[in-house]
């Protein structure tokens, strides 16, 4: 099976168990199922975080893993691990 077939079949199946337009929801299944890690999740909104509140911080970084690690209750070491591995990745 294709990765675009592979796509287009679990959007069935997810859309068969819940409203197309509850977001929620479908998260949530994702969850439950364990076909997305918190792990990853976390990893993702760090980084997607990361980048808004540097916006609101003006450009200071520090302050904005210092933001980041009360946000997500882990040090600031993780934070800046996670996205210094993000950016040598990307």
């Amino acid at each position: 099976m294709t990765r675009s077939e592979l796509k287009e079949h679990l959007s069935a199946v997810v859309a068969e168990k819940h409203n197309q337009n509850d977001i929620e929801s479908i998260v949530n299944f994702l969850f439950d199922e364990k076909l997305i890690r918190e792990k990853d999740s976390r990893d993702y909104l760090i980084i997607h975080d990361f980048y808004e509140l540097l916006k609101e911080n003006e450009g200071h970084v520090t302050n904005t893993f210092r933001d980041l690690s009360v946000i997500y209750e882990t040090s600031e070491t993780t934070i800046k691990r996670k996205f210094y591995s993000y950016i040598n990745t990307h």
